[in-house]
């Protein structure tokens, strides 16, 4: 077992159009996607949670 933990922190950006999803550490770090897709991921990523931990449990997500 590792004693290491360690948590990325990002940000995000929105216009209507695009957001610009971004590491709060590396100013360099940083990837746009369109909101629409966005908004899916995210919707995608709280059902994933609503269902919980099952194992060889797997949720695809088109971008």
């Amino acid at each position: 077992m590792s004693d290491d933990w360690d948590r990325e922190d990002w940000g995000c950006q929105f216009t209507r159009e695009i957001t610009t999803i971004y590491s709060m550490h590396v100013e360099t770090c940083s990837q746009r996607i369109e909101t629409a897709s966005f908004r899916n991921v995210l919707f995608k990523w709280r059902q994933f949670i609503v269902i919980g931990p099952k194992a060889g449990g797997v949720l695809d997500v088109d971008v």
